[in-house]
């Protein structure tokens, strides 16, 4: 009985995140990426300064940027 009450209750913060959702007007074109391998940035070894990985070595692009392969943020 307790399942069906934390159900609606789910479902009425949804629609009501829905709806703040589409009420937010951006006036640019953006993009948000949150952390998988192409928007690594490297920031946990440019802080601690840990020594890069072997297979890593050989993936610095100019912005000093980490990934498993193009990092797509960066050529946009």
């Amino acid at each position: 009985m307790g399942s069906k009450y934390v159900v609606a209750l789910h479902a009425v913060f949804f629609c009501m995140s829905l709806a703040v959702a589409n009420s937010v007007d951006f006036s640019y074109p953006a993009a948000f990426n949150f952390g998988d391998s192409t928007s690594d940035t490297g920031g946990r070894v440019a802080a601690f300064g840990l020594p890069l990985p072997p297979h890593l070595t050989d993936r610095i692009t100019s912005k000093l940027r980490l990934g498993d392969s193009v990092i797509w943020p960066s050529h946009t």
